[in-house]
């Protein structure tokens, strides 16, 4: 059956509408005639009345009550057709006595009624009539049906200042996260018991009460939050946007279509969906693309304005030094650490031996050799700088570790790269725009020297530096708090199948 107000499916024994919160009881048969005199004096206490069960008209106002009772108008809904009788309950009202104090009587004696039986009536289905509070528990569940999702990607689930955070939008945010995470822990998925082809809302986060939907949207809504925040920073100050991000954004529509086509789908939309789920728009990545990469810009101002003292990262080191040592494992006898850049070249041919292993022939070597040559005078005769380098490295390395990323391996160790690597990276006399050849196992390694520092102090700086800007960050997150409401949140689901088979 389909509710009389809001017209959504409903269960025949549904008492009242989980979508419009009104009721829907069967229709009741007119009072008697001496019931009639009764109900027409109620009504003409209706304010009265009202006050006692209010009327829940506005969906904003049907939000803010919880558990719904009985919308006050439908009490009186049967009785409209009432015959007036003499005197009127206006008249008996002007006149105070024992009658007007029956009426009032009637009055709280039906309000009692309605009430008690209405709770009776959740209580009988189940439903907690203790209000939930505005938070991440709210509900069991976000994930709903598509045709319910289409209906609520317009509504506004978090405010922060002026800024709005759409439901179409916070599905980015929101499957963003996930992917994130798979991405650094997919490995580690199952033992930490969780399993994207299940609800996520039934999978629970070890040693915690949320579920794995929860802790998602959580972060979803702190990134959103922290992303807005050093935007309201930059409006504050002024600042003024890169050309390459500005440019970046308005690139992204045009190559989101070059990147549809190219994985096979009919437009950007339907690969945003794929990824995303049903709830995924145009508007809602757009909007993630720009907060996300406007945030981010903001961000590395912030860090490039902060210069702290030696002295000032010593102290902070030696205040944290549990902290860093647990979560960078470093102390001040851990030695350098460097970042540097590389273009792999590996020799073509080669022959497998007794162990498997492949060998190459001296010619094979030194064509190898000629190759990686080629290439840094190729770089060297350009512009000779880190991006440059980085751009080769995307063209020619063979290195899959580090071939998408310029050839950039960062916070390097002694012992974790193969010994001719780290000769060269750790080289005392090493500064930054070295270049040079080396000779591994693996081919040849064109090198770019990019940065080394004493680990424990290159640590202690960035951590420094974060906890400043962080600091700046809570303060404007203090001021201008984000609003989120809970209710309002709706979810959907990407099929997964059918994205891995695209």
């Amino acid at each position: 059956m389909k509710c009389k107000y809001c017209n959504e499916e409903i269960n025949a024994d549904d008492f009242f509408c989980p979508y419009c919160g009104k009721e829907n009881a069967p229709e009741q048969e007119v009072p008697a005639a001496e019931e009639t005199v009764a109900v027409e004096e109620a009504v003409a206490e209706e304010e009265t009345v009202i006050e006692e069960v209010p009327a829940v008209d506005t969906e904003e106002e049907q939000e803010n009550q919880m558990p719904k009772l009985p919308d006050s108008n439908l009490v009186w809904q049967h009785y409209e057709n009432a015959q007036e009788q003499e005197p009127s309950p206006a008249e008996q009202l002007q006149k105070p006595g024992k009658q007007g104090k029956k009426i009032v009587i009637a009055i709280a004696a039906v309000v009692v009624l309605i009430a008690v039986l209405a709770i009776g009536i959740l209580l009988g289905q189940g439903i907690d009539l203790k209000p939930r509070a505005n938070d991440v528990y709210y509900k069991d569940a976000y994930l709903v049906e598509e045709a319910k999702l289409e209906k609520s990607l317009d509504k506004v689930v978090a405010t922060m200042g002026e800024a709005e955070l759409t439901n179409a939008q916070l599905q980015v945010y929101y499957w963003m996260q996930f992917y994130d995470f798979m991405q650094y822990y997919g490995s580690y998925a199952s033992s930490l018991g969780l399993d994207y082809t299940k609800p996520l809302s039934e999978q629970s986060v070890p040693e915690s009460e949320m579920t794995w939907e929860q802790f998602f949207l959580e972060e979803a809504l702190g990134t959103w939050e922290r992303y807005q925040s050093l935007m309201l920073m930059a409006n504050n100050e002024n600042y003024t946007y890169p050309d390459a991000v500005k440019s970046y954004l308005e690139s992204i529509n045009s190559a989101l279509e070059t990147n549809a086509k190219n994985y096979g789908y009919d437009s950007a939309l339907a690969m945003i969906q794929a990824d995303m789920g049903p709830g995924g728009t145009l508007e809602g990545y757009n909007a993630y693309m720009e907060h996300s990469n406007k945030g981010i810009a903001f961000f590395n101002h912030l860090y490039e304005l902060q210069n702290p003292t030696d002295a000032e990262i010593e102290a902070y080191f030696n205040e944290n030094a549990a902290t860093l040592e647990t979560n960078y494992g470093v102390t001040k006898e851990s030695g350098k650490l460097v970042d540097v850049r590389h273009i792999l070249i590996v020799p073509e041919g080669g022959t497998t031996n007794e162990n498997n292993e492949t060998v190459y022939s001296d010619q094979e070597w030194a064509d190898c050799l000629a190759e990686a040559e080629g290439i840094l005078e190729e770089w060297k005769k350009g512009e000779a700088t880190e991006d440059t380098f980085a751009k080769l490295a995307n063209t020619y390395s063979e290195d899959t570790g580090s071939n998408t990323a310029g050839g950039l391996y960062t916070y390097v160790y002694k012992g974790q790269m193969v010994e001719p690597f780290e000769q060269w990276s750790f080289d005392e006399s090493r500064q930054y725009g070295d270049t040079g050849i080396v000779k591994t196992d693996f081919g040849y390694h064109i090198m770019y020297f990019v940065y080394g520092e004493e680990g424990w102090s290159r640590r202690a700086e960035e951590s420094l530096i974060a906890a400043t800007i962080n600091q700046q960050i809570a303060q404007i997150q203090e001021q201008t708090p984000m609003k989120v409401t809970y209710k309002k949140i709706a979810l959907g689901t990407p099929d997964f199948e059918a994205a891995a088979k695209q």
